[in-house]
């Protein structure tokens, strides 16, 4: 018996997504109520309402312009429930809607530390729950640790969990849900070379290494150059970039990052960060500027005035381009760009090279001797993409393209009911075609959009929840696999990829101070935690040629003049704990890991995968900074 689809009508889309959208009134001192809920359940009929539509898109009855409408007012509609969502402070994470409906689509880790408050609200609670430890044991038989053990509230021993390899790193931490018979399965049916790569990562059998940075607020990576930006200095008010090269051999156990600082010459922080072949690009209060990949001296410097002073910037073949609050652009021709010479300070009588730029920029560094003051080289050119706005949280290229995906950055602290959680895509060679819905499903905002030229039609979303979502270009606009397991919000994500696209492996971080690494094609399982050293991860990176995993972490317990803050007393009595410190506040406790080790500073941390690594290799723990408040 056949069936067919009626064709849609956009009046009706319209009409039932409002319908779907309608919250009843809720009486919030009515305790049986549960508004985060009731919205939840709006947000999936939102969803059903879209995929009904899709299912129905073959029979016609709407134009592609139309179609665009529709997805354009899901995006709205979507994101305007979950401002309210915030807003009322009904809940903190509104969870996973519009979740893939296949099998193996939705990957959960169950967290091997589920208190989402740490390590010292645990080691809290068994101090008080030890008040009735003598009772407990004569009803029981057991202590208090085995009963939070048996009840899955303390995390089991480390080494009661799988370690696959002798050469597994122990600051790895393999889940509940890791499989060694299906991973072998997996492994013997691909190919030898594609074996022999993705051993290392699926066992974890790597290095790491550790570099002291200024409190980090972006990171790029691009050939053999690794940039992370941050604020250092006295009160971290100082501009700062840091440029590490990366020998290309990836067999080297040493140390492998070299590094210099760039001179930024901003007024203020170096925000968005890109590597090209042709140089390091970053942006900073009115203008973006390029610096030599290899000395790091200043070669340009672009002018971002009248609007043009947000968000993240695009770099393209022979076009530089980034856009304002209306979804214009201002463009920048490569082959025009002027040679930035000579650099210009506050105190220069030298004619600055475009003008100055405005005062109003000045003053949040310490001093002002270091700015460079030349305004820089106007747009030769501007462009507007049709339903896009801007200005930009994010903008990455679709590998090999022309096609850029795009959220839109939030216009204040919080979510206001004018933001957007959708993912547009657009064709900088054809913007006149404008700006299309192709992700939603997101209940956050984005901090992190990761591509990979194996992969060309995915993108893997993540940020401000603890969800991470993976699109695919070619099958609508709803995630098409779900990734969860992290105890607080994920900040970034990275894509490793082996067998052209067929073995990936995606590196997911967050405010729980872990990064995990998920199978998603084979086994379709988190297979491990790794150890981000109690760092609040910040950015991750996959740098291919030498198959290292880059971390940038933010050292949450150090204050602006580096004094450390909430760290435990060493335990005298305690033989292993003479030289390491605890930070109070750590999401895991010391024994989490197989090793015990938490980084002191704002740090790179180079997971540097490779066969027959020394296990027990780790970097060294260094004694925190102890002080009062300034």
């Amino acid at each position: 018996m056949s069936t067919s689809t009626s064709p849609l009508n956009y009046a009706q889309l319209i009409g039932q997504l409002t319908d779907a959208s309608t919250v009843p009134e809720i009486d919030e001192e009515d305790e049986s109520n549960d508004p985060a809920k009731t919205y939840l359940e709006k947000l999936e009929q939102i969803v059903g309402v879209l995929r009904s539509a899709e299912g129905s898109k073959s029979a016609g009855g709407i134009s592609e312009e139309e179609w665009r409408m529709f997805l354009n007012t899901t995006d709205e509609t979507i994101s305007s429930l979950c401002s309210e969502v915030y807003e009322s402070n009904y809940t903190d994470t509104i969870g996973v809607f519009g979740a893939p409906t296949s099998s193996g689509q939705y990957i959960k880790s169950k967290k091997a530390a589920p208190l989402g408050s740490g390590a010292g609200m645990l080691n809290g609670l068994e101090a008080m729950l030890n008040m009735f430890a003598a009772d407990v044991q004569a009803r029981t038989g057991k202590t208090i640790k085995e009963i939070m053990l048996d009840k899955g509230v303390a995390p089991q021993p480390w080494s009661t969990t799988a370690r696959p390899s002798p050469h597994t790193t122990r600051l790895s931490r393999f889940t509940k849900e890791y499989n060694e018979e299906a991973v072998q399965s997996t492994l013997s049916s691909v190919p030898a070379g594609t074996r022999r790569a993705i051993l290392p990562i699926i066992q974890a059998s790597a290095l790491l290494r550790t570099h002291n940075i200024a409190n980090p607020w972006g990171m790029a990576v691009g050939g053999d150059v690794l940039v992370v930006a941050g604020a250092g200095g006295w009160k971290e008010r100082e501009s700062r970039a840091s440029r590490f090269s990366i020998p290309a051999t990836s067999d080297d156990a040493e140390q492998i990052l070299k590094q210099s600082n760039l001179k930024t010459g901003f007024a203020g922080p170096f925000g968005n960060l890109l590597v090209d072949s042709y140089a390091i690009w970053g942006s900073g209060d009115e203008r973006i500027k390029a610096f030599d990949l290899t000395t790091g001296k200043l070669k340009h410097t672009l002018s971002c005035r009248d609007g043009y002073d947000q968000g993240m910037f695009g770099i393209h073949d022979k076009k530089i381009f980034r856009a304002n609050a209306s979804g214009t652009f201002a463009c920048w021709n490569r082959a025009t760009l002027e040679t930035h010479l000579p650099s210009i300070s506050k105190a220069s009588t030298k004619p600055a090279f475009g003008g100055l730029i405005d005062d109003d920029h000045l003053g949040w560094l310490d001093g002002d001797d270091d700015v460079e003051m030349s305004r820089g080289q106007a747009p030769d050119s501007t462009f507007t993409v049709p339903s896009l706005k801007g200005p930009l949280g994010n903008l990455v290229n679709v590998p090999n393209t022309s096609r850029f995906l795009g959220t839109k950055a939030l216009s204040g602290g919080g979510m206001e009911p004018e933001d957007l959680l959708g993912v547009r895509i657009f064709d900088i060679a054809r913007p006149e075609a404008g700006a299309t819905v192709v992700g939603l499903g997101l209940g956050a905002n984005i901090e992190s959009i990761k591509t990979h030229e194996e992969m060309p039609d995915n993108f893997v979303a993540a940020g401000s929840d603890p969800i991470t979502r993976i699109f695919d270009l070619r099958n609508g606009p709803l995630p098409q696999i779900v990734l969860e397991g992290h105890s607080r919000d994920v900040t970034s994500c990275a894509i490793a990829s082996f067998g052209h696209g067929q073995f990936p492996i995606i590196f997911t971080g967050g405010k729980d101070e872990a990064v995990r690494a998920w199978d998603i094609r084979r086994t379709k399982t988190c297979l491990y935690e790794l150890s981000a050293g109690t760092l609040t991860v910040q950015d991750l990176a996959w740098h291919d040629a030498t198959r290292t995993l880059f971390i940038s972490g933010q050292n949450l317990n150090e204050d602006r003049m580096g004094n450390h803050h909430d760290y435990d007393e060493l335990d005298e009595e305690d033989e292993e704990d003479s030289a390491t410190y605890w930070p109070r506040t750590a999401v895991t406790g010391k024994d989490y890991f197989g090793k015990r080790w938490c980084s002191t500073t704002h740090a790179i941390l180079e997971y540097k995968f490779k066969s027959g690594a020394d296990a027990s290799d780790t970097p060294a723990f260094d004694e925190p900074h102890m002080g009062g408040m300034w």
